[in-house]
């Protein structure tokens, strides 16, 4: 069952990979016809996004693969550490009663 799924998201990660390397050529190619006709050049910047997100597909698809495989090895995934770090609670600095003083 696990290996069938592996085999099927393996040939859907060479195939984010082959369809973001042809929309790539494809863009660089209409960018190149700017000066002709303005449509072929954000033909060529829509193929450039299209290829970004094949590239992100692929990523995505490379860690979710990778996971599932640990899974089916029995292998404890450990969990990055957050990309924020967490709050720090503000702390209170004690007022003198001279500062609350007002002058006479």
């Amino acid at each position: 069952g696990s290996f069938l799924l592996i085999l099927i998201k393996g040939r859907d990660l060479i195939n984010s990979f082959i369809t973001a390397v042809f929309l790539l050529i494809v863009a660089i190619l209409a960018i190149q016809e700017k000066e002709r006709r303005h449509l072929f050049y954000i033909g060529g910047a829509l193929c450039l996004t299209a290829a970004t997100v094949c590239v992100i597909d692929a990523t995505l698809v490379t860690k979710t693969m990778r996971n599932n495989l640990k899974k089916a090895l029995g292998i404890k995934t450990e969990t990055s550490a957050p990309l924020a770090p967490e709050p720090i609670a503000p702390t209170r600095t004690p007022i003198r009663e001279a500062a609350l003083r007002l002058p006479a």
